[in-house]
């Protein structure tokens, strides 16, 4: 048994050099090659990470460990090192140690061989060139098709008060996915109530109608409240039918020089609610 110096980890890894070897050619020997791309499945044992040119493991392993799908893992992309009778993982590195964590033994690996590690390393650096990253609207879509309960439901709600998810638009359009959907999961009677203010508002056909700067400070005035929204209703239909999301904002940021948008919006709402401003938002009180 011997520790292998070019195995670059925050760990010390030992093991028995010519076995690992033996089985690494075997497997490699036996990995089924399409369109000049090599695919196998990868004892665990096998694979790591060098830490000489990858990103150390990052926090959320502990989440992707919890909800784990073998299914979903995809392949990650590995280099064999014939030196060392071993896989290094290119991408995937976060996978694989949660893969390890609950026990998974084996992992699909698009396999690369014959690079050195300083060509490993570009093949790292490039890794993101060629890839389009999903937005949080294909991410929905995705998911409703897949039958998520509450991707399906967030959607039907933004049909329901006539939110375009899927196109950019002048109006009507949701431009923070992510968050809405975030409120959506905490507390959907609160969001349910935010875009039914903005529709009543008429915010729906305005610039940022339905943004961060507008969701986002309605839900916390609604949580701050517990919902108890029927005595404040008037009084803030009235100032959001006077102005407009991006005058509202603008009087909110010169208020609140200090505070980043979304909570001068938060502030200022709260200060016409509980009468420290007033409605016509000229001064504080």
């Amino acid at each position: 048994m011997s520790t292998i110096a070019t195995r670059t980890a925050p760990v010390s890894y030992t093991f028995a050099p010519d076995t690992d070897r033996i089985m690494a050619e075997t497997i490699l020997a036996n990995t089924r090659e399409i369109g000049g791309i090599r695919i196998g499945q990868l004892p665990t044992n096998l694979l790591f990470v060098d830490y000489s040119y990858q990103r150390p493991t990052r926090s959320k392993v502990q989440k992707i460990a919890a909800d784990f799908d073998p299914q979903k893992c995809g392949c990650l992309l590995v280099s064999y090192r014939e030196s060392d009778g071993l896989f290094a993982i290119i991408d995937g590195g976060n996978r694989f140690e949660a893969a390890k964590l609950i026990g998974e033994t084996s992992l699909p690996c698009q396999i690369l061989v014959g690079l050195s590690i300083e060509q490993e390393a570009l093949v790292f650096a490039a890794q993101n060139d060629n890839r389009v990253r999903l937005t949080e609207n294909d991410l929905l879509k995705a998911q409703v098709r897949a039958g998520d309960e509450s991707a399906i439901g967030f959607q039907n709600l933004c049909k329901e008060f006539g939110i375009k998810l899927y196109a950019n638009a002048p109006s009507g359009h949701l431009v923070c996915t992510k968050t809405a959907r975030r409120y959506f999961d905490h507390d959907a009677n609160a969001l349910r109530w935010v875009f039914d203010m903005i529709c009543r508002a008429s915010w729906n056909t305005a610039s940022k109608g339905f943004s961060v700067y507008t969701i986002t400070p309605l839900f916390n005035l609604y949580e701050s409240i517990h919902g108890n929204v029927n005595e404040i209703e008037g009084k803030l239909l009235y100032v959001m039918q006077r102005y407009a999301p991006v005058a509202l904002l603008d009087k909110a940021r010169a208020i609140f020089s200090t505070h980043t948008r979304t909570e001068a919006v938060t502030a200022l709402l709260a200060r016409i609610i509980d009468g420290t401003i007033s409605t016509q938002i000229e001064a504080v009180a």
